[in-house]
C-alpha cells in the first residue's frame, strides 16, 4: 500500500493510549502494510474502515444495506463473514500450520493495564467515522473505539482461536496481510449478494 489514505493536509492531533500487544501489532501491521510508524498503520486502518476498505461505490452501498438489514455494528459484520469463510475453509483440508494468529484481546472496556501514549494525526472524516461508532459499539469516547478496532483486528474478530488460526493459515500462505484479507471477504460477501440478486430475478 505505501502511503497512508489521508492526505497530510487538515489532519488533527489525535492522542489514544494503547496496551504494550496493541502498539507492538500495529508495529508489525507497519511493515505489512509498507508505512513507517505505527501511527500510520493505525490511521491507514481507521481509513480502511471508514472507506469499507476501499471498494467501489456499489459494493459499499450494497453491503451497507446488507449490514443495516442484519442490525449489527461493521466489527460484527465482519466477523459473521470471517466466521462463514470459516465455514467454507473447514471443507477443505487444513493447510500446513503456520505461525499460529493472535487470538486473544489484549484490551477490553474497563480493563485495567499498563497504557501507552500513541500521538497520532487524522482526517476529521476519519475522526467522525469513529464518533458515530460509539453508539453502536457501547463505547464512551473516541479513544475507546479506536481503541476496540484495533483489538478486534488484533484479535480476529473475537472468533475462537481455532477458527482465527485456519483463516491466518489461509492468509498467510496467500500473502496477504489483514486489510487485504478482510477486503476480499468483504468483496466476496458482494458477489453473493449481487448473485442472489440475480437469482431472484430470473
Amino acid at each position: 500500500m505505501g502511503q497512508a489514505s489521508s492526505s497530510n493536509k487538515n489532519l488533527v492531533n489525535f492522542t489514544v493510549k494503547l496496551t504494550p500487544g496493541q502498539l507492538q501489532y500495529l508495529e508489525s501491521l507497519a511493515e505489512a502494510l509498507e508505512v513507517s510508524t505505527e501511527a500510520s498503520a493505525l490511521r491507514e486502518v481507521l481509513e480502511q474502515f471508514r472507506r469499507w476498505f476501499h471498494l467501489p461505490a456499489y459494493q459499499r452501498e450494497a453491503l451497507q444495506k446488507d449490514l443495516a438489514d442484519r442490525k449489527v455494528n461493521i466489527l460484527r459484520y465482519v466477523q459473521e463473514l470471517l466466521a462463514r469463510h470459516h465455514e467454507e475453509l473447514a471443507k477443505a483440508p487444513a493447510r500446513a500450520k503456520r505461525s499460529p494468529a493472535p487470538t486473544t484481546r489484549s484490551w477490553r472496556p474497563g480493563a485495567v493495564e499498563t497504557m501507552e501514549v500513541l500521538n497520532i494525526r487524522l482526517a476529521p472524516s476519519v475522526l467522525a467515522y469513529t464518533d458515530r461508532l460509539k453508539p453502536q459499539l457501547g463505547a464512551a469516547t473516541t479513544a475507546d473505539v479506536i481503541r476496540e478496532i484495533v483489538s478486534q483486528l488484533q484479535g480476529w474478530f473475537d472468533l475462537p482461536a481455532y477458527q482465527a488460526e485456519r483463516l491466518h493459515q489461509e492468509m498467510v500462505a496467500r500473502r496477504l496481510n489483514i486489510i487485504e484479507y478482510v477486503q476480499e471477504t468483504l468483496a466476496k460477501r458482494y458477489e453473493a449478494l449481487r448473485d442472489d440478486v440475480r437469482e431472484h430475478e430470473r
